[in-house]
């Protein structure tokens, strides 16, 4: 009988240890379907902070808008059923890097596309004394050059925060 009460007290001692307890990040994803997907989310919540959870709202909305560009679209219902299949069973940790892989992969494209654009309005010139025009085509270039460098430092931020969940400290 002493044995037993003394496996009682140390259970929670012995979860306390590292790597006798999962955390957040390393508990598997159980998403078959919206029910279970929802059920699963109220369950990990409490242990999330908000950074968290903010990072699974981008995570999920990366992955999401993934899948709805390479199946060429669909409707909601069919983007769910692709994004539950993709992220059911993978840890919290992998569901997070796939987000960012996606997320950095579509900020990549984007970047490749505004510095093409950039280019081309290299070449453009506007008439002698069209001061509007000019001011236009300034402006557009300036923003495209602050979208572009937006897009670049979100890219290394990313890719920072990728870093940090593929090696996570002991």
């Amino acid at each position: 009988m002493k044995l037993c009460t003394a496996a009682v007290w140390l259970l929670p001692v012995v979860a306390l240890i590292p790597g006798c307890s999962k955390g957040p990040l390393d508990s598997p994803i159980s998403a078959r379907d919206y029910v279970n997907y929802s059920m699963w989310r109220s369950e990990v919540d409490p242990e999330l902070t908000d950074a968290q959870r903010q990072e699974i709202a981008v995570a999920e909305s990366e992955i999401k808008l993934g899948i709805q560009i390479d199946s060429g679209g669909g409707g909601s219902d069919t983007i769910d059923a692709a994004y539950y299949e993709t992220i059911n069973g993978h840890t919290l940790r992998e569901f997070l890097e796939q987000g960012l892989t996606s997320r950095i992969e579509r900020l990549k494209l984007e970047s490749a596309r505004l510095a093409k654009v950039l280019d081309l309005d290299a070449g453009i010139e506007t008439r002698e004394g069209d001061l509007p025009s000019a001011d236009f085509l300034r402006n557009d270039v300036e923003n495209k050059r602050e979208a572009l460098q937006k897009d670049q430092d979100e890219i290394q931020s990313a890719r920072a925060r990728l870093k940090e969940l593929q090696n996570p400290s002991p």
